[in-house]
């Protein structure tokens, strides 16, 4: 704590002596901005600060009509501590595959996926960690994005590789503040969850913004090693040259340590109880150090064409402390052991309005990694390429139609993805949608090399009825993989986890469907309800996972005050489980439970720039595992308060 209260210490100056060094400048920078009657032609004339490109960062320029898409401004109302709870709150087409706690590898299943489906980018850039071939999404600070767009099917495999689940695109956040703009950010919960994040951004220049922020995260953990302790600073550069055209420079920096206890003892006989429920690992805990530079320009000369791209930088140094029993073998003596590992690449990406119904996009991807062999992971190292079209047609009766292809060619293997979708209306109230995409997933450096990449073929199909904010959806998917990659757990006689080993598997099936009805009562009232079904194969997920929300908002002004509930249950499954070590899933012994999430009540108070935020999670203390073996915490109180100043 002692780092995050220096720097709130520090922001706190900022804001009081900032606006006075500013004021001296202000008039200087923008007097432009306000012109007086005898002031000459030429300072009258002169240049106006240029506005940044607002859709600089996303992955089109221009709208793309399926996509799922929240902002800054969306997730201000929402309770949440890390990226996995706004992602929950956002797209509850999801199943979530929690740990059970905080800051952890907690990601979701698309589709009858896993977290290896997934693709995670930045400003259109990837986001990987290359040994593990997926992303820990809550090393990612929410306060850094603007908006985030979640692309599923067609799209999702056209636009990123290994996306057969689902393709997030987080776009960096955009301020555009004469005077010093500060937000503040605190948290704490139970098990001693203490959270704090600072951002400081201001346009020290006309066409010139500098945005610097932190965060520090702690926990100690429900169960024996699995709390964790993490931090980050980043800082970003802006400079937009004219309203069309943007450049950005921005780097996050991660330390991000947690304890990975392998989930619990499957023989015990009651996981509500730390000191009876053991971890699987008690004495195994991970960190990483990384770093994220972009550098990402973006061009609109004018309305129907658009060129934006990056250049970019990840390195990461994985640190993995264990103890004597889960060493690999003989030859396996380091308690510490560190992995290293980098990449370097460029994106581009071209768009063109072929004519008021006709949109074509071209790009591609040039990426150099290295990363280092271990006792868990391959040797990974060389270089790839990418390349992908896509095109959209929309007519004036509303029907869409979307296709794309994309290639990548990697060290030891070519990888193709294509697909198409439509979406027409049936009537006014009624629209149809279908999408069916053919996808190649490579295997990670922990899964091996040597195995062939799984083959994907995904169809999806939907109804919707009314508006997208009150009516209902309803869709159906099918999910075909030929050669999946499956892991089985390592053992020594002793039953301590030492690693995982992968193998490609015969071809398997899943099918389910998702259904979800929203509505306005009383113009303040919201509610929905939604519910997930399964069948098959895959990733083995409940026959019926669902649930129910409502809230009710009441404004006075500036402020507002919103409150509700939510409660969600899932039938009895046999899923699959997490192994830390190589970050693979493998089958569970045994059959986890139906449950309920012990329903969860929240609010959310706005007075001025400030906004309260409080749930109480889990109110009849359920237990519950979205991961088998990681049971959901306990009854929490969670809050938070942001503050922002000169928004």
């Amino acid at each position: 704590m002692q780092v995050s209260n220096y720097l709130c210490a520090v922001f706190v100056l900022l804001v009081a002596g900032g606006a006075d060094l500013y004021s001296a400048a202000s008039d200087t920078l923008y007097a432009v901005q306000k012109p007086v009657a005898d002031t000459p032609d030429s300072a009258r004339n002169a240049k106006l600060p240029s506005l940044p490109v607002k859709s600089h960062g996303l992955i089109s320029q221009f709208t793309m009509p399926e996509c799922v898409m929240f902002g800054k401004r969306d997730i201000e109302k929402m309770p949440y501590f890390e990226l996995t709870d706004i992602l929950r709150q956002t797209f509850p087409a999801a199943f979530p595959q929690s740990l059970g706690g905080f800051g952890g590898f907690n990601s979701f299943s698309v589709f009858g996926g896993n977290a290896h489906d997934n693709s995670l980018r930045f400003n259109a850039r990837p986001l990987v960690s290359p040994m593990f071939g997926t992303f820990l999404l809550d090393q990612f600070p929410p306060e850094m994005l603007e908006r985030t767009e979640i692309l599923t099917g067609t799209d999702a495999v056209v636009f990123g590789d290994n996306s057969s689940g689902m393709l997030i695109n987080i776009q960096e956040a955009i301020h555009d503040v004469k005077k010093p703009y500060t937000r503040l950010w605190y948290a704490q919960s139970d098990y001693n969850f203490i959270a704090s994040d600072g951002v400081f951004s201001q346009n020290f220049a006309p066409d010139w913004n500098g945005t610097f922020g932190f965060r520090r995260q702690s926990y100690d953990g429900r169960f024996n090693n699995s709390g964790f302790d993490i931090w980050n600073v980043r800082f970003g550069l802006r400079f937009s040259p004219s309203d069309k055209t943007t450049f950005t420079l921005t780097e996050l920096f991660t330390n991000h340590g947690f304890g990975a206890n392998g989930g619990l003892m499957p023989d015990n006989t009651d996981f509500t109880n730390p000191i009876t429920a053991l971890p699987r690992i008690s004495d195994l805990d991970e960190r990483v150090f990384r770093h994220d530079i972009t550098l990402a320009g973006s061009w609109r000369p004018d309305s129907g064409f658009a060129a934006n791209g990056s250049a970019y930088f990840s390195g990461e140094n994985w640190e993995i402390n264990r103890g004597s029993a889960y060493f690999t073998g003989v030859a396996d003596t380091l308690r510490l052991m560190q992995t290293r590992s980098a990449f370097v690449g460029a994106v581009l990406r071209l768009e063109q309005k072929i004519s008021d119904i006709l949109f074509l996009r071209a790009g591609g991807d040039l990426t150099w990694v290295n990363s280092a062999a271990s006792v868990y992971a391959d040797v990974l190292s060389g270089v790839s390429a990418a390349g992908y079209i896509h095109a959209s047609w929309a007519s004036s009766a509303g029907i869409s139609l979307r296709s794309g292809a994309r290639i990548r060619i990697d060290q030891d293997r070519t990888s193709l993805s294509l697909g198409a979708a439509v979406a027409a209306p049936i009537s006014s109230q009624i629209a149809f949608t279908a999408d069916f995409s053919r996808s190649d997933r490579a295997p990670s450096p922990t899964e091996g090399r040597n195995l062939p990449s799984e083959k994907h073929l995904l169809a999806l199909a939907g109804l919707r009825f009314g508006p997208d904010s009150s009516g209902i959806i309803a869709s159906m998917f099918s999910r075909y993989i030929s050669s999946p990659i499956e892991s089985i757990r390592i053992t020594d006689t002793n039953g301590n986890t030492l690693g995982t080993h992968s193998f490609s598997g015969d071809s398997r099936a899943v099918v389910g469907g998702f259904i979800r009805g929203r509505t306005f009562l009383f113009k303040r009232l919201f509610a929905q309800c939604w519910a997930q079904s399964y069948f098959g194969g895959g990733a083995e997920l409940p026959a019926l996972f669902g649930g129910i929300s409502a809230q009710y908002e009441y404004k006075a002004g500036a402020s507002s005050l919103i409150a509700g509930f939510s409660v969600s249950g899932i039938t009895a499954y046999r899923g699959e489980t997490f192994v830390p070590q190589t970050w693979n899933y493998v089958a569970t012994e045994n059959e986890t439970p139906a449950a309920f999430d012990g329903c969860s009540v929240f609010a959310t108070a706005k007075l001025g720039n400030a906004r309260l935020r409080a749930v109480y999670s889990n109110l009849f203390s359920a237990h519950i595992e979205y991961t088998p073996y990681y049971p959901d915490l306990d009854r929490t109180l969670r809050i938070s308060l942001s503050w922002a100043f000169n928004d």
